[in-house]
């Protein structure tokens, strides 16, 4: 079975229109699916770096108040007694209030150590060379984080935060476990589905990790592995997430700005944002398919029945060389179809109405029939009694002379019966056999 070129390029063009829109619907579905997605692992780890600032806040809060008293203290020239049990008093109440985090307050007053958590330094213990005395040297009077480092012994980071006061000489300083953040990191790596959680201070020094192997690394000096292409991420561009490739799987880093140029970092798999894009991806292959489907059913039935119309045209052609009439007749509501029809008179009779089939066969009849067979013909044409006369058979036909002493043949046959075995349909032709000449 051929198919027409005309009609296929016209589904093959329907096919390509649906196509453009539905990929056009799904990459604007795409592209909205995925910016929500980016929104929400956004909002993660905003709100996730709102709750480990909330430790950086308090540890400065402290140190601020800390160091206004003591600089009035000084102020004040208020022996070093005075100050050491001041640091006592406060190393127990902050001790208290930040969850066992907190160390202790000590520093160096007026050119003499004091530490309030009763810690007794080496002969050769230099304040002054210290990270916690030249970071806040740096400073220059503004709270300093000094660099976290990790305590080989805990497992745990540790951070100092100090301040200098204004004579430029004396230095407050506080030590804070970082144990707290570490387990807010890693509660935001389970609730937030994500595969790391990373806070990195100013100098990429890893503060917290889901993955307390990496507490402690320098990712600014490191050469390799997730936390460098991490790093140099961050360092290259101020952009809120981004995406890389390491050891054959796909990941999607998102950061967000802590206190003091620390930054936190979540990172998940790309699958996981493009998981629903996958389903989505699917159901328009599936869409595409059962259209493309459709279309070629359509296509294969539209020309079976253009055939089977083709067949049925072809063959009505044949027998309207051979029949003079040929109507399909609906018995149970007395209505016609003209299948053909080749004679001039009986068409103008017959109009295009299609009701009264039996009195219009029988109309024409009487117009045209020797009135010898008049009878005999009408007794043919008795719908009423098609159906006995017709059952078991497939043709019943009647001769009669018209007129014009041309002999004709009418004849029946049975198209279709329903389930009660009740006669719906039959065809009624008319031929000529003889023309009278």
């Amino acid at each position: 079975m051929k198919i027409d070129r005309k009609e296929l390029t016209k589904y093959i063009f329907m096919f390509a229109i649906i196509f453009i829109a539905l990929a056009a619907n799904f990459y604007v579905l795409f592209v909205n699916v995925r910016k929500n997605a980016v929104n929400v692992k956004e909002q993660e780890i905003y709100k996730a770096a709102k709750e480990y600032d909330n430790f950086l806040v308090e540890s400065l809060g402290a140190i601020k108040l800390s160091s206004t008293k003591l600089q009035a203290m000084l102020d004040a020239k208020r022996p070093a007694g005075e100050l050491l049990d001041y640091l006592e008093k406060e190393s127990e109440a902050y001790g208290k209030s930040i969850n066992n985090n907190f160390n202790g307050f000590y520093g160096i007053f007026a050119g003499e150590y004091l530490d309030g958590a009763g810690w007794v330094p080496d002969a050769d213990y230099d304040p002054y060379d210290r990270p916690w005395y030249k970071a806040a040297e740096e400073a220059d009077g503004e709270p300093a984080f000094v660099t976290p480092y990790l305590d080989l012994q805990t497992g745990t980071v540790m951070m100092s935060v100090s301040r200098m006061l204004k004579d430029k000489d004396s230095v407050v300083s506080m030590d804070v476990s970082l144990s707290g953040v570490q387990k807010v990191v890693e509660d935001n790596v389970f609730e937030n589905e994500w595969e790391y959680g990373i806070i990195l201070d100013s100098e990429g020094i890893v503060v917290a990790h889901s993955d307390v192997r990496e507490l402690g690394n320098d990712y600014k000096s490191k050469k390799d592995g997730m936390g460098h292409i991490i790093y140099d991420n961050i360092r290259r561009s101020d952009a809120n997430y981004f995406t890389f490739k390491y050891k054959g799987d796909n990941y999607m880093a998102f950061i967000a700005d802590m206190y003091d140029g620390w930054k936190a970092v979540s990172v998940i798999k790309s699958r996981q944002i493009l998981g629903s894009m996958n389903k989505i991806l699917i159901v328009f292959i599936i869409t595409l398919i059962i259209i493309f489907t459709t279309i070629v059913i359509t296509l294969i039935r539209t020309k079976k029945r253009q055939q089977k119309a083709l067949n049925t045209n072809n063959q009505l052609n044949a027998l309207a060389n051979i029949y003079r009439t040929i109507f399909l007749i609906n018995l149970e509501d007395d209505t016609f179809i003209e299948m053909s029809n080749n004679s001039d008179i009986v068409r103008q009779m017959v109009g295009d109405n299609g009701k009264d089939a039996q009195y219009t066969i029988r109309s024409v009849l009487d117009s045209v029939t020797d009135v010898r067979y008049k009878k005999s013909i009408y007794d043919f044409i008795n719908f009423s009694t098609l159906e006995a006369r017709l059952e078991g058979k497939n043709t019943i036909t009647r001769d009669f002379v018209t007129i014009e002493n041309k002999r004709y043949r009418g004849r029946f046959v049975p198209v279709e019966w329903s389930g009660d075995d009740t006669l719906k349909y039959v065809i009624w032709l008319v031929e000529i056999i003889d023309d009278g000449r």
